[in-house]
């Protein structure tokens, strides 16, 4: 049989492998966070602390260059001021020693005539050589100030203090070396400024600046107890080491040798990790650049930090918050456990409610499928008589629909030959009105004809009165005979055409007396027909207007139909629906019945038959199969 763990296995586990993860994680991240935190401060730390320092021995190395520099200015008023006095000059030099004790010594050397262009006159003389060039040095000796020449200037290396800044024209600072002072060697340095006149060379000044207090204040640069700190001039020489044997040479670096050389020379900051070749460990190293007045020469400040002593803060932590991650997932599993039995015997509790809900809702949700499917029968049953219904209907509709547009039809035809009858009647009277104004002119005409006719008599009278008075006259009257005889022609022709004339109207008269009595016979006719005509186009318009209110009546008697059957067929899918979702929820309860047969199981442990009321949950299932077969046949 299959094995269930019980509810507090099952909840207990996944909470505490969750919390082993995002502890895991948290610490995990942490760790890197204060890693890189730590490894991020210690190099703030060490880069303030190195500029620091570096500041500080700036200013010191400046304060010996700001001497030799306004020493320089003095010589050079001197000079352009014709103050040439040698002996005036070594006691200037001899002040500014006695007033800056830190002061090695102070000295100045010019070209050969170049001061006063006396050298010969100062050949072997105390503070010059056997050049006689003005080469004044001031230096302590048994606590005193002596006047003594520079030596070896002209010498390449050895006289780097003169020959240096005559070829670059610029302060410099020397590279420091070892000069005995009272029998012990000594590291220092020279800051010399060189002198120029009208764009000529002519001399330098300078002083002599020694190196122990600031190989001192170097070897106390301590960011962390196993730091260490070397100073480094632009030549990558040691100026201060924590083993002497070094100073003075080459500086070594342990790797990336071309940036830290780079990062000297421009005088740029730099801050890098690495492990190194020597040791095999991981140092962090700082660069921080010392820039001298305008030497362009800057001397370097590098510390070196080993990283695990800048990391052995965030170790700590790490391992601090490791105890604290261990400690909370061993109060977690108490808690966890604790809540789960609480938890199981809540869902014991649940499980017996669900199981004898679960029972009731399945009995009630049978019977509500048996009422749906018969509400689902009936609906379907109902929706096909429906639209039957609503498909006779709507033939009806499109027949009424035909009969009222050929109605309209009608009618309209039968309203334009009404007009079109009316208009004919109206010209028929136009016609016959006509007739009678020609009928009545033919009668004037036929008047004024007879007048004619009575003219024509009268001239022809006179025609033959006019012949018989010509003959009368004898031969005085041939002439007026002639005359007389063409008027009696005109007069028998006029007559002729008259009477012609008269006939002609006569038959004219008579035949549109016939046409005008025809005319009158067809306008009562044609009257006849367009009262005719009005009564049919007043009974199509009537038609119509019967016809068109039919059609909307049947319309809106249809369109209840077709919203009786929308709600029918919505009424036969919602009871579909119904049923659907009544069997849908049988067999969710059947689904929860098993549900609480497995939370028994979860909240128990056991084998399923050792569950209690588990058989008895499985017999009620089959009782009510039973049931709804029974209910369904």
């Amino acid at each position: 049989m299959k094995k269930h763990y019980s509810i507090q296995m099952k909840l207990a586990v996944p909470i505490i492998m969750i919390a082993l993860l995002v502890l895991g994680t948290m610490t995990f991240m942490m760790a890197r966070n204060g890693h890189e935190a730590a490894e991020k401060a210690a190099k703030e730390k060490t880069v303030a602390t190195a500029r620091a320092y570096a500041t500080e021995m700036r200013l010191e190395v400046e304060h010996g260059l700001d001497i030799a520099r306004n020493f320089a200015h003095i010589l050079e008023s001197y000079k352009k001021n014709g103050h040439t006095g040698r002996s005036s000059v070594a006691e200037a030099l001899r002040e500014v020693l006695v007033k800056n004790k830190f002061l090695i010594g102070t000295w100045t050397g010019w070209e050969p005539n170049a001061w006063d262009g006396k050298d010969s006159e100062f050949v072997g003389v105390q503070g010059h050589d056997q050049s006689g060039r003005f080469v004044p040095y001031l230096n302590w000796e048994g606590g005193k100030a002596s006047l003594t020449p520079l030596v070896g200037y002209n010498n390449p290396g050895e006289g780097d203090f003169y020959l240096v800044p005559k070829n670059r024209l610029k302060e410099t600072m020397v590279e420091p070396y070892l000069y005995p002072i009272d029998g012990v060697q000594t590291l220092m340095t020279s800051a010399v400024v060189p002198i120029v006149l009208d764009g000529k060379f002519v001399g330098v000044a300078g002083v002599d600046l020694p190196l122990k207090e600031i190989q001192k204040k170097v070897s106390s640069i301590k960011p962390y107890e196993t730091s260490e700190a070397y100073l480094v001039t632009a030549k990558g020489n040691y100026v201060s080491h924590p083993d002497e044997k070094m100073i003075t040479k080459a500086a070594e670096y342990p790797f990336e040798v071309e940036k830290f050389k780079e990062s000297i020379q421009k005088g740029h900051e730099f801050a890098i990790t690495g492990i190194d070749s020597r040791d095999k460990n991981e140092y962090l190293y700082v660069v921080s650049p010392i820039s001298v007045g305008n030497t362009e020469e800057p001397w370097a400040l590098i510390v070196r930090t080993p990283t695990q002593t800048v990391l052995a803060e965030a170790t700590a932590m790490v391992w601090t918050q490791v105890i604290i991650a261990f400690t909370g997932i061993l109060f977690l599993l108490a808690a966890v456990v604790l809540i789960a039995r609480y938890i199981a015997k809540s869902v014991s509790s649940l499980s017996e409610k669900l199981q004898s809900s679960g029972e009731q809702v399945s009995s009630a949700i049978h019977q509500l499928s048996i009422a749906g499917q018969s509400l689902s029968q009936s609906s379907s049953a109902s929706a096909a008589s429906l639209e039957e219904t609503v498909a006779s209907l709507e033939e009806l509709t499109s027949m009424v629909k035909l009969n009222s547009d050929n109605a309209k039809q009608a009618a309209a035809l039968s309203s334009t030959s009404s007009e079109v009858a009316v208009q004919g009647e109206r010209e028929m009277l136009d016609l016959l009105a006509s007739m009678r104004e020609i009928s009545d002119s033919s009668k004037k005409i036929e008047e004024i004809i007879n007048v004619i006719d009575d003219i024509a008599f009268q001239t022809n009278l006179l025609a033959l009165n006019a012949s018989v008075e010509a003959a009368r006259a004898g031969e005085h009257g041939k002439g007026f005979a002639v005359v007389a005889e063409a008027v009696r022609s005109l007069a028998q022709r006029s007559a002729s055409a008259a009477k012609d004339i008269t006939s002609l109207i006569k038959e004219s008269v008579e035949k549109i007396e016939r046409g005008t009595f025809k005319s009158e016979k067809s306008g009562e006719m044609l009257k006849n027909i367009v009262q005719s005509v009005k009564k049919v186009s007043e009974l199509n318009n009537e038609i119509s207007m019967a016809s068109e209110e039919q059609s909307t009546g049947i319309g809106q008697i249809s369109k209840a139909m077709n919203q009786l059957d929308q709600s029918v067929q919505s009424n036969a899918a919602s009871s579909e629906e119904i049923a659907g979702t009544a069997e849908e929820i049988n067999t969710q309860a059947q689904i929860m019945k098993s549900v609480v047969d497995e939370l028994n199981l979860v909240v128990y442990g056991e084998d399923s038959e050792n569950v209690p009321g588990a058989r008895v949950t499985e017999f009620r299932g089959k009782a009510d199969s039973d049931d709804s077969v029974k209910k369904a046949a």
